[in-house]
């Protein structure tokens, strides 16, 4: 993890952005020399293995969670990611950091946003942040700030993995 920055917001929607964040999450974790993702190192295996995000236990989705009834909530809380905070805090399980994506960013509220900021100003080593949005403008500016933002939307995967390789 030490090439690649601490946050990154990807701009777009649906599978195609969810896809590029698994990626960078397995890039990330990656234990090669060469090429990142592998896809054959026991990170990248664990990344790639099953649903959405996969089974890796220190790559974590930050979403919107259920109410009593099951029904998904508007918008990820401030306690979410007070919850969040005090989940990083804890050493990772096999890698040598942790990747929490958020495949929707742009529903955190505006106490979740603030809250969050506090953890963007001041990340622990080895700490990712890969946000998706499909709106940007729903983001704080100074959230927008201290992000790289990716335009994986209007890139050619070919591209993608190339960005993605020189990374790693």
């Amino acid at each position: 993890m030490e090439k690649m920055m601490h946050s990154y917001i990807i701009s777009g929607d649906g599978d195609a952005a969810r896809s590029r964040a698994r990626e960078m999450a397995a890039a990330a974790l990656c234990e090669s020399s060469g090429a990142k993702p592998c896809r054959a190192c026991r990170h990248c295996r664990k990344v790639f293995q099953g649903a959405f995000p996969g089974i890796h236990p220190d790559v974590a989705l930050v979403e919107r969670a259920a109410d009593k009834s099951g029904k998904l909530r508007r918008e990820i809380t401030v306690d979410q990611i007070r919850a969040l905070a005090v989940d990083a805090a804890v050493l990772p399980n096999e890698a040598d950091g942790k990747v929490y994506i958020f495949p929707e960013a742009d529903t955190m509220n505006i106490a979740a946003q603030n809250a969050f900021l506090k953890l963007l100003e001041e990340p622990p080593p080895n700490w990712m942040f890969i946000l998706v949005a499909s709106r940007l403008e729903r983001l704080l500016p100074t959230i927008l700030s201290r992000v790289i933002q990716l335009r994986f939307d209007q890139i050619p995967l070919a591209l993608t993995q190339e960005a993605l390789n020189r990374l790693g």
